[in-house]
C-alpha cells in the first residue's frame, strides 16, 4: 500500500490539465462477438493504495479553502464523496443524497459492474453559495479561469500508478434554488464518472457531453422537453443539415444545439442496445477507434447510418405535442 504525502496530495490537485493519449488500434479482424466477461467485469490493473490515508489527505483540504478563498466551508461526507461547502447544513444534506443517487442510478442506467473502482479517497465535490467564490477558489487551487461556467471537473492524476483522484467545482446558480445546482452537479459528477471508469482515455465530446446530459434528465425528468426539442427542430429542418464532422469536432458550453444532439444520440443508442454503449465506451478506454469501437458494439453501426436512425428517432419518439395530426 502506497501513502501519500499532503505536500504530494496538494500538487495533485492542483493539476487540472490531462495529458490525453489513446494507444493506436491493433491489425487483424476483430471478433465478431465482444467478450461480455471482460466488460462486465472491473478493471482488474488499478494499483493499490491505503484509502483511508488518501482519504485523511482530502478531508485536509478545507482549512486551505476557507483561508485562501475567505468562506465558511464545511465538510460532510457519505459512502462515497466528499463533500465542502458555505452552504445551508440541509442544503449540504441534500447534495449528498442527490450525488449517491446519481451514482447507483448511473451504474444502473448504463450497466455498469457494481464493483466499478471509480476513485480512490473519495470524489471530491466543492459548493459556493456565489459565483466570485468559484471564480476565487479555480484560480487559486486549478490555475483556471471559470469564465461563465457553472463548474467543471478535475482529474488530478497524471500517471497510472498515481490515486485516480478527482474534484468537482461548482456554485449554487440560483440563490435557494437547488434544481439548477442539482443539474450541474449531477451534469458534472457524471462526467467524471465516465471518464475515470476503467481508464482515462480522451472520449470523443459528443459521448462524454451526451452521457452527462441523458443523466441530468434521468434525475430530472422535467428537463428532457427542451433537450428534445432542439434535437427534433434539427432533425426535421427542411433543407436538412448533415450532422457533418461532429463525431470528431469539440462544441462550446454555448452550444446548446451541440449539447441536445449529443444527449439525442444517446438516447437513440440506448433505444437500439442498451447495453452496447458502454461497450462501445469500453472498447475505446482499450483503444479501438471511436467509429470502430462504435461498429463492434452495435454490429457495424457507422457514423452514417448512426446519423439516419438518429434523425428517424428524433422525428418518431420527439414529435412536439402541439403538431397537427401527432401521432406516435
Amino acid at each position: 500500500m502506497r501513502r501519500l504525502s499532503l505536500r504530494r496530495i496538494m500538487m495533485l490537485w492542483a493539476a487540472l490539465a490531462l495529458a490525453w493519449a489513446v494507444p493506436g488500434v491493433s491489425g487483424g479482424a476483430e471478433p465478431e462477438q465482444i467478450d461480455r466477461t471482460v466488460l462486465e467485469s472491473p478493471d482488474p490493473d488499478l494499483p493499490a493504495f491505503d484509502q483511508e490515508a488518501v482519504l485523511t489527505e482530502q478531508r485536509a483540504r478545507v482549512e486551505p479553502i476557507r483561508r485562501e478563498v475567505n468562506v465558511k466551508a464545511y465538510a460532510a461526507e457519505s459512502d462515497h464523496f466528499l463533500l465542502i461547502a458555505d452552504l445551508d447544513v440541509r442544503v449540504r444534506g441534500a447534495i449528498l443524497r442527490w450525488l449517491e443517487e446519481l451514482r447507483s442510478k448511473t451504474i444502473s442506467h448504463l450497466r455498469l459492474p457494481a464493483g466499478a473502482r471509480l476513485w480512490d479517497g473519495k470524489c471530491v465535490v466543492v459548493v459556493f453559495a456565489r459565483q466570485e467564490s468559484l471564480v476565487a477558489y479555480g484560480k487559486t487551487f486549478d490555475n483556471h479561469d471559470v469564465g461563465r461556467s457553472r463548474g467543471y471537473f478535475v482529474l488530478e492524476a497524471r500517471r497510472s500508478d498515481e490515486p485516480r483522484l478527482v474534484h468537482i467545482a461548482t456554485f449554487q446558480p440560483v440563490q435557494g434554488g437547488n434544481e439548477a445546482l442539482r443539474e450541474v452537479l449531477v451534469h458534472e459528477t457524471t462526467h467524471a464518472i465516465i471518464q475515470l471508469y476503467r481508464k482515462s482515455v480522451k472520449l470523443p465530446l459528443w459521448v462524454h457531453e451526451g452521457l452527462a446530459e441523458y443523466m441530468t434528465v434521468a434525475m430530472d425528468p422535467n428537463l428532457q422537453e427542451a433537450k428534445q426539442s432542439r434535437s427534433y427542430q434539427r432533425a426535421a429542418a427542411s433543407p436538412y443539415v448533415p450532422l457533418g464532422d461532429f463525431w470528431t469536432r469539440d462544441f462550446p458550453a454555448s452550444d446548446l444545439d451541440g449539447y441536445s444532439i449529443s444527449f439525442s444520440l444517446i438516447q437513440c443508442l440506448l433505444s437500439i442496445k442498451p447495453e452496447g454503449v458502454m461497450d462501445f465506451v469500453v472498447l475505446m478506454k482499450a483503444g479501438m477507434e471511436p467509429e470502430q469501437a462504435l461498429g463492434e458494439a452495435f454490429q457495424g453501426l457507422s457514423y452514417a447510418e448512426l446519423e439516419r436512425r438518429w434523425k428517424i428517432f428524433c422525428l418518431k419518439t420527439y414529435l412536439p405535442k402541439d403538431v397537427p395530426g401527432r401521432t406516435r
